[in-house]
Protein backbone atom coordinates (compact mmCIF):
# COMPACT_ATOMS: atom_id res chain seq x y z
CA UNK A 1 0.00 0.00 0.00
CA UNK A 2 1.17 3.52 -1.04
CA UNK A 3 1.32 6.07 1.66
CA UNK A 4 0.04 9.43 1.49
CA UNK A 5 1.75 12.65 2.80
CA UNK A 6 -0.10 15.58 2.83
CA UNK A 7 1.91 19.16 2.13
CA UNK A 8 0.39 22.24 2.82
CA UNK A 9 1.78 25.30 1.21
CA UNK A 10 0.28 28.68 0.16
CA UNK A 11 -3.20 27.68 0.90
CA UNK A 12 -3.41 24.64 -1.63
CA UNK A 13 -3.62 20.83 -0.49
CA UNK A 14 -1.20 18.20 -2.67
CA UNK A 15 -1.14 14.84 -2.13
CA UNK A 16 1.63 13.45 -3.32
CA UNK A 17 2.04 9.68 -3.45
CA UNK A 18 5.52 7.48 -2.48
CA UNK A 19 6.76 5.23 -5.19
CA UNK A 20 3.04 6.14 -7.07
CA UNK A 21 2.69 4.73 -10.14
CA UNK A 22 0.84 6.95 -13.36
CA UNK A 23 -2.33 6.38 -12.00
CA UNK A 24 -1.66 7.62 -8.84
CA UNK A 25 -1.00 10.91 -9.88
CA UNK A 26 -0.58 14.12 -7.90
CA UNK A 27 -4.09 15.57 -7.39
CA UNK A 28 -4.40 19.19 -6.79
CA UNK A 29 -6.54 21.12 -5.08
CA UNK A 30 -7.34 24.98 -5.65
CA UNK A 31 -9.26 27.08 -3.44
CA UNK A 32 -12.60 27.92 -4.87
CA UNK A 33 -13.17 30.87 -6.87
CA UNK A 34 -15.02 33.98 -5.79
CA UNK A 35 -16.04 36.89 -7.59
CA UNK A 36 -17.15 40.19 -6.39
CA UNK A 37 -19.76 42.93 -7.72
CA UNK A 38 -20.75 45.65 -5.35
CA UNK A 39 -24.70 47.16 -4.49
CA UNK A 40 -25.88 50.58 -3.14
CA UNK A 41 -29.16 49.62 -0.70
CA UNK A 42 -31.69 52.52 -0.84
CA UNK A 43 -34.66 52.24 2.00
CA UNK A 44 -38.03 53.84 0.72
CA UNK A 45 -40.12 51.45 2.78
CA UNK A 46 -42.55 52.76 4.63
CA UNK A 47 -45.42 52.02 7.34
CA UNK A 48 -48.25 54.13 9.01
CA UNK A 49 -45.29 56.31 11.17
CA UNK A 50 -45.48 54.21 14.03
CA UNK A 51 -43.11 51.83 13.53
CA UNK A 52 -39.11 51.71 13.11
CA UNK A 53 -38.45 50.81 9.54
CA UNK A 54 -34.33 50.66 9.53
CA UNK A 55 -33.89 48.10 7.54
CA UNK A 56 -31.04 45.02 7.44
CA UNK A 57 -30.01 43.59 4.03
CA UNK A 58 -28.76 39.95 3.27
CA UNK A 59 -27.53 38.30 0.36
CA UNK A 60 -29.33 34.50 0.73
CA UNK A 61 -29.72 33.01 4.00
CA UNK A 62 -26.76 34.23 5.47
CA UNK A 63 -24.42 36.67 4.78
CA UNK A 64 -25.24 39.71 6.07
CA UNK A 65 -24.64 43.04 3.75
CA UNK A 66 -25.89 45.58 5.97
CA UNK A 67 -27.71 47.00 9.33
CA UNK A 68 -29.46 49.80 10.43
CA UNK A 69 -30.57 51.39 7.13
CA UNK A 70 -32.63 54.66 8.28
CA UNK A 71 -35.79 55.12 6.18
CA UNK A 72 -34.30 57.40 3.49
CA UNK A 73 -31.01 56.04 3.80
CA UNK A 74 -28.44 54.18 1.40
CA UNK A 75 -25.68 51.65 2.69
CA UNK A 76 -23.07 52.72 0.43
CA UNK A 77 -20.51 49.80 -1.58
CA UNK A 78 -21.88 46.46 -0.13
CA UNK A 79 -19.94 43.59 -1.64
CA UNK A 80 -21.89 40.94 -3.46
CA UNK A 81 -20.52 37.19 -3.04
CA UNK A 82 -20.80 35.28 -6.74
CA UNK A 83 -19.86 31.58 -7.13
CA UNK A 84 -20.01 32.15 -10.99
CA UNK A 85 -19.06 34.72 -12.96
CA UNK A 86 -22.41 35.43 -13.29
CA UNK A 87 -25.36 34.40 -11.22
CA UNK A 88 -29.14 34.82 -9.67
CA UNK A 89 -28.71 35.30 -6.25
CA UNK A 90 -31.59 36.46 -3.45
CA UNK A 91 -30.47 39.55 -1.64
CA UNK A 92 -33.20 39.83 1.38
CA UNK A 93 -34.18 42.73 3.26
CA UNK A 94 -36.17 42.97 6.85
CA UNK A 95 -36.83 44.92 9.84
CA UNK A 96 -33.53 45.29 11.72
CA UNK A 97 -35.40 45.61 15.07
CA UNK A 98 -38.21 42.63 14.12
CA UNK A 99 -38.29 38.96 14.07
CA UNK A 100 -36.44 38.18 10.59
CA UNK A 101 -39.23 38.38 8.95
CA UNK A 102 -38.19 38.48 4.81
CA UNK A 103 -40.10 41.14 3.38
CA UNK A 104 -39.60 40.55 0.17
CA UNK A 105 -40.00 36.90 -0.44
CA UNK A 106 -38.49 34.63 -3.47
CA UNK A 107 -36.55 38.03 -4.84
CA UNK A 108 -33.69 36.73 -6.70
CA UNK A 109 -31.46 38.80 -9.16
CA UNK A 110 -29.53 38.48 -12.16
CA UNK A 111 -26.09 39.68 -10.81
CA UNK A 112 -22.48 39.70 -12.80
CA UNK A 113 -18.56 39.95 -11.34
CA UNK A 114 -17.04 43.25 -11.12
CA UNK A 115 -20.50 45.01 -11.77
CA UNK A 116 -21.76 48.15 -10.00
CA UNK A 117 -25.55 47.88 -8.80
CA UNK A 118 -28.26 49.75 -7.19
CA UNK A 119 -31.21 48.18 -5.08
CA UNK A 120 -34.11 50.44 -3.75
CA UNK A 121 -36.19 49.12 -1.51
CA UNK A 122 -40.05 50.15 -1.44
CA UNK A 123 -43.74 49.54 -0.49
CA UNK A 124 -45.72 49.32 2.40
CA UNK A 125 -44.79 47.17 4.94
CA UNK A 126 -48.47 46.27 5.85
CA UNK A 127 -49.10 45.58 1.96
CA UNK A 128 -48.67 41.66 1.06
CA UNK A 129 -50.01 41.43 -2.28
CA UNK A 130 -49.67 43.95 -5.44
CA UNK A 131 -48.53 47.30 -6.49
CA UNK A 132 -47.16 48.46 -3.15
CA UNK A 133 -46.12 44.85 -1.51
CA UNK A 134 -42.19 45.54 -0.05
CA UNK A 135 -39.87 44.59 -3.26
CA UNK A 136 -36.51 45.43 -3.96
CA UNK A 137 -35.69 47.37 -7.33
CA UNK A 138 -32.23 45.91 -8.83
CA UNK A 139 -30.61 48.82 -11.33
CA UNK A 140 -27.36 49.09 -12.91
CA UNK A 141 -25.18 51.42 -10.95
CA UNK A 142 -25.09 55.27 -13.47
CA UNK A 143 -22.18 55.47 -16.33
CA UNK A 144 -20.40 59.36 -15.20
CA UNK A 145 -21.17 61.74 -17.91
CA UNK A 146 -19.15 63.55 -19.95
CA UNK A 147 -16.59 66.36 -18.66
CA UNK A 148 -18.62 69.18 -17.81
CA UNK A 149 -22.17 67.45 -17.76
CA UNK A 150 -24.49 66.09 -15.11
CA UNK A 151 -25.89 62.14 -15.58
CA UNK A 152 -29.38 61.99 -13.34
CA UNK A 153 -32.16 59.22 -12.96
CA UNK A 154 -35.31 59.20 -11.04
CA UNK A 155 -37.41 57.02 -9.12
CA UNK A 156 -40.80 57.26 -8.15
CA UNK A 157 -41.39 55.43 -4.53
CA UNK A 158 -43.83 57.48 -3.28
CA UNK A 159 -46.04 54.66 -2.19
CA UNK A 160 -48.83 57.22 -0.33
CA UNK A 161 -49.88 58.59 -4.08
CA UNK A 162 -48.06 56.33 -6.43
CA UNK A 163 -50.16 57.77 -9.22
CA UNK A 164 -47.57 58.55 -12.47
CA UNK A 165 -46.05 62.08 -12.73
CA UNK A 166 -43.74 64.25 -14.87
CA UNK A 167 -40.21 65.50 -13.59
CA UNK A 168 -38.80 69.03 -14.94
CA UNK A 169 -35.29 69.15 -14.61
CA UNK A 170 -33.15 72.06 -15.97
CA UNK A 171 -34.80 71.73 -19.06
CA UNK A 172 -35.37 68.46 -19.71
CA UNK A 173 -38.85 66.46 -19.11
CA UNK A 174 -39.17 62.94 -17.88
CA UNK A 175 -43.18 61.98 -18.44
CA UNK A 176 -45.32 60.04 -16.53
CA UNK A 177 -43.35 57.95 -14.15
CA UNK A 178 -45.16 54.71 -13.05
CA UNK A 179 -44.45 54.00 -9.24
CA UNK A 180 -42.03 51.74 -9.24
CA UNK A 181 -39.89 51.96 -11.95
CA UNK A 182 -37.02 54.20 -12.57
CA UNK A 183 -36.50 56.94 -15.37
CA UNK A 184 -34.33 56.12 -18.24
CA UNK A 185 -30.45 58.38 -17.35
CA UNK A 186 -30.81 61.77 -18.31
CA UNK A 187 -27.22 64.02 -19.46
CA UNK A 188 -27.76 67.51 -18.97
CA UNK A 189 -25.01 70.38 -19.23
CA UNK A 190 -23.81 71.66 -15.43
CA UNK A 191 -24.89 74.84 -14.58
CA UNK A 192 -22.71 77.66 -12.93
CA UNK A 193 -24.92 80.65 -11.49
CA UNK A 194 -26.63 78.06 -8.83
CA UNK A 195 -30.27 78.14 -11.31
CA UNK A 196 -30.61 74.69 -11.31
CA UNK A 197 -34.32 73.70 -11.16
CA UNK A 198 -36.07 70.44 -10.00
CA UNK A 199 -40.35 70.30 -10.27
CA UNK A 200 -42.62 67.31 -10.03
CA UNK A 201 -46.32 66.89 -11.16
CA UNK A 202 -49.14 64.97 -11.50
CA UNK A 203 -48.86 63.97 -14.76
CA UNK A 204 -50.41 65.91 -17.76
CA UNK A 205 -50.38 68.75 -14.78
CA UNK A 206 -48.42 72.03 -15.86
CA UNK A 207 -46.70 73.56 -13.12
CA UNK A 208 -48.02 77.35 -11.74
CA UNK A 209 -46.49 77.30 -8.84
CA UNK A 210 -49.02 75.76 -6.39
CA UNK A 211 -49.80 72.40 -7.82
CA UNK A 212 -46.32 71.02 -7.52
CA UNK A 213 -45.50 67.96 -5.50
CA UNK A 214 -41.65 68.95 -4.89
CA UNK A 215 -39.84 72.05 -6.55
CA UNK A 216 -36.24 72.90 -5.90
CA UNK A 217 -34.06 75.51 -6.71
CA UNK A 218 -30.60 76.42 -6.71
CA UNK A 219 -26.92 74.72 -6.40
CA UNK A 220 -28.39 71.00 -7.10
CA UNK A 221 -25.97 69.53 -9.35
CA UNK A 222 -22.38 69.79 -9.83
CA UNK A 223 -20.38 68.78 -13.04
CA UNK A 224 -18.89 65.30 -13.84
CA UNK A 225 -21.11 63.95 -11.77
CA UNK A 226 -23.83 61.30 -11.59
CA UNK A 227 -26.88 61.37 -9.56
CA UNK A 228 -29.55 58.63 -8.32
CA UNK A 229 -32.52 60.88 -7.26
CA UNK A 230 -35.35 59.18 -5.38
CA UNK A 231 -39.16 60.63 -4.48
CA UNK A 232 -40.43 58.81 -1.29
CA UNK A 233 -41.72 60.25 2.38
CA UNK A 234 -40.35 62.21 4.88
CA UNK A 235 -39.66 59.92 7.92
CA UNK A 236 -41.67 60.55 11.34
CA UNK A 237 -39.28 60.35 14.24
CA UNK A 238 -35.97 59.55 12.22
CA UNK A 239 -36.52 55.85 12.18
CA UNK A 240 -40.30 55.17 11.29
CA UNK A 241 -41.61 55.20 7.55
CA UNK A 242 -44.06 56.90 7.07
CA UNK A 243 -46.37 56.47 4.10
CA UNK A 244 -48.90 59.15 5.24
CA UNK A 245 -45.28 61.82 5.35
CA UNK A 246 -44.89 64.79 2.86
CA UNK A 247 -43.33 63.78 -0.37
CA UNK A 248 -39.84 64.50 -0.14
CA UNK A 249 -36.33 64.26 -2.67
CA UNK A 250 -33.73 61.93 -1.73
CA UNK A 251 -30.66 63.29 -4.14
CA UNK A 252 -28.02 61.22 -3.96
CA UNK A 253 -24.63 62.03 -5.29
CA UNK A 254 -21.95 59.13 -6.53
CA UNK A 255 -18.80 58.90 -4.02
Amino acid sequence: MNRLMILVTAGLFLLVGAGCSSDDDPVVVGPPQIYTALTNFHNHLVADGTVDTQLSLNQGPGINLANHIVPGGVAVDRTLLLDAAQESSALNFFLTGGDGTILNQDEAFPLERDKNYIHIALGSLYVAQGQLRPTLMQLPALEAPPAGEVTFRFTHALAGSPAPIDIYVNGEKITNLVYGRASAPVVFSARTDSDDTLVIVPTGVTPDGSNEIWQSTGSLFKADRDYEVVLGHIPKFAFNGDINGRAAVYLNESQ
